[in-house]
């Protein structure tokens, strides 16, 4: 019996399998029966993934591997886990456990270890762009405790700063797919619906909560309507379509849950948590809930990435939403009002190009283990 070591992490609001790519065969094909074990997932005769893994708290799954490319430290790869196919989708990546990808490197020696601030270069292979992870390490393990508090944790940890590198069309190619700023869907007898399809380092579809028969300010799927959800649905498979992840809208349920992400957004307006804390009108730049299958229950990083950059550019959704930009010029910033929670942002765009857009996160290990295969 094969034993394959694993480490559980949590980097900043989400959670993954960790596994280092030396560990795992070199026939790929391989891997996604090992990320079903890890998960607690199966399949069924057919090739359909059971549900058993529906109750676990991530569907998330890291390789690691110290980067021979030249100038960089560490390379990435990750997969969402599709409980409907059992398939590894590396289509996308995730910004919440990019903050996990330099203290899991340090403390399983893939990269030295100073006492104090490092940073490392890493290659994100879903995306082929770069980022920077900062952090800092104490008696040659990366730094755990602190007193950085994110919307959505129970504890603080040490900081973990994500500088994302020219982080345009990291799917596509293309910052704004299409070539729009903004556009128009059609949904059937619902008419046409305004967007913004955006790739910055995830592709997400941003819409009006008004246009869409929503608030914004949605703390639980169950408070969108059933003939919301359904339009939802077909924006985002119709906006799949666009980037040639499926061939029909209806597909994208299925076999494309991760991306593109959804970014239903609104006026800044006060409400109330879900853990019932009140966050103030001021306290942001504007409301935002996103929403694959259903409706995220903080909001993912990348997503915020992205939404934050549209929020920078004049043309997209954003305009009438968001009004910083009308009030301070000069700031980097965006401030996304989430389930948990409020999002920063800060973003370095010039003549429309992106250069950078910066996360504050935390990581913290919580277990290691052995997957046992046959």
């Amino acid at each position: 019996m094969k034993k394959i070591p694993f480490t559980y992490i949590r980097g900043g609001t989400s959670r993954a399998v960790f596994f280092q790519k030396k560990n795992l065969p070199e026939n790929r094909d391989l891997w996604h029966e090992i990320f079903r074990r890890a998960l607690g997932l199966s399949q069924d005769a057919h090739g359909a993934s059971n549900t058993f893994g529906k109750q676990l708290p991530t569907n998330k799954i890291a390789v690691i591997a110290p980067s021979e490319r030249p100038g960089f430290d560490v390379d990435y790869h990750f997969f969402q886990m599709n409980e409907h196919t059992g398939i590894g989708d590396d289509r996308g990546t995730c910004g919440n456990m990019s903050s996990a990808v330099g203290p899991f490197a340090t403390d399983h020696g893939l990269v030295p270890a100073k006492e104090g601030e490092n940073t490392l270069r890493v290659y994100n292979i879903n995306t082929g762009k770069t980022f920077l992870s900062t952090f800092f390490v104490k008696d040659g393990l990366a730094e755990r405790s602190g007193e950085v508090y994110l919307p959505g944790l129970p504890e603080g940890g040490s900081p973990v700063i994500l500088e994302f590198l020219n982080p345009g069309g990291g799917y596509s190619g293309k910052l704004f797919p299409t070539g729009n700023k903004k556009d128009r869907i059609d949904c059937g007898t619902r008419g046409e619906t305004e967007i913004t399809l955006i790739d910055c380092v995830n592709p997400i579809v941003i819409v009006r909560a008004a246009d869409v028969g929503m608030t914004g300010k949605e703390l639980k799927n169950e408070e969108i309507r059933p003939s919301s959800r359904n339009l939802l649905q077909m924006i985002r498979g119709k906006a799949a379509v666009l980037l040639g992840l499926v061939e029909k809208w209806e597909e994208a349920a299925r076999t494309s849950t991760y991306i593109p992400h959804m970014a239903i957004v609104a006026e800044a307006a006060a409400y109330e948590t879900a853990t019932g804390e009140m966050i103030r009108k001021h306290e942001m730049d504007f409301c935002a809930r996103a929403v694959f299958t259903k409706l995220h229950p903080t909001f993912p990083a990348g997503g915020a990435m992205a939404t934050a950059v549209a929020a920078h550019i004049p043309g997209t959704i954003l305009d009438g939403v968001w009004n910083r930009r009308k009030r301070f010029p000069e700031s980097p910033k965006t401030i996304i009002g989430h389930p948990g929670g409020c999002i920063e942002i800060p973003v370095e765009i010039e003549e429309e190009e992106v250069r950078k857009a910066t996360l504050l996160r935390t990581a913290r290990h919580l277990f290691e283990g052995e997957l046992s295969m046959d």
